[in-house]
């Protein structure tokens, strides 16, 4: 890893007012060049003492998964030493840290490829990512699996009960959004999601509204809707599917009500 001192010109511009000299900051900005794994507390510690702004490269925290190797449940519990980041230029994966409860140090963070959360079983929330503006769409690996970019997947957070932080997001054409096995009873925070290829809804048992999809207009290949025990609307989907009724892959089953692709299309879609 190697570290890249750069200087950029932020200007200040007071409406009304005009700008001199002395509005104009040089102010360094730190980028690690390379993949970041933190495994262990220390780890973070260590690499927030860098005070690094931009890791041009994937942020992992917590344990990365490979083709021989399961992940290990990291002792992580404070992320505010990497409360200097802004953007990572592909996915940040937050990945079996079975202590972790907040993501408040990930505060500054505004960009990256995707976003990964996966078995966190004692985060509750995502609201350390509420400057989080845009996901960017360069291509990366993730758990065997090549994405194209654009990637929101929550995995394994059984006591994830808010996204919220979320609904700052610019609106954004993904490849993929995935909310499987969370506490979450609404996807309050994807409103401004617009077009998806993939959309995958799975095992959510508090689940009771879809309503915050508000913004997707079109959903291109695949949507995976089951084991949702209490959802029964997705009146929300219908414009999506109207939009494009030649999904590659339809599933809606084992939920509390399970129309079928045409049946949300001409409006019989909730129960």
């Amino acid at each position: 890893m190697k570290k890249i001192f750069l200087y950029t010109i932020l200007s200040f511009i007071i409406f009304g007012c005009s700008v001199d000299n002395s509005d104009i900051q040089i102010l360094p900005v730190t980028i690690l060049q390379g993949n970041v794994i933190l495994r262990t507390q220390a780890d973070v510690d260590a690499i927030g003492a860098q005070r690094y702004n931009v890791i041009n490269g994937y942020l992992n925290i917590g344990d990365r998964w490979a083709e021989d190797h399961i992940p290990v449940p990291s002792d992580i519990t404070d992320l505010s030493p990497l409360n200097t980041i802004i953007s990572v230029t592909r996915q940040v994966e937050i990945q079996s840290n079975p202590l972790l409860t907040s993501l408040e140090g990930l505060s500054q963070l505004s960009v990256a490829s995707g976003l990964i959360v996966n078995d966190n079983e004692n985060l509750a929330s995502l609201d350390g990512l509420t400057n989080f503006r845009a996901i960017e769409g360069n291509s990366f690996v993730s758990r065997q699996t090549v994405y194209s970019g654009g990637v929101i997947s929550f995995l394994n957070n059984a006591s994830l009960t808010s996204i919220e932080a979320l609904s700052n997001i610019n609106p954004q054409v993904l490849n993929s959004v995935s909310v499987n096995t969370t506490g979450l009873t609404s996807l309050e925070g994807l409103e401004n999601i617009t077009n998806v290829a993939t959309l995958q809804v799975i095992n959510n048992n508090n689940l009771t509204s879809l309503a915050a999809l508000e913004g997707l207009t079109a959903i291109n290949n695949t949507l995976l809707i089951f084991g949702n025990d209490l959802l029964s609307n997705y009146c929300i989907l219908q414009a999506p599917l109207q939009n494009n009724s030649a999904l590659e892959i339809y599933n809606v089953s084992e939920n509390q009500f399970n129309p079928t692709q045409q049946n949300i299309i001409d409006g019989d879609c909730s129960q």
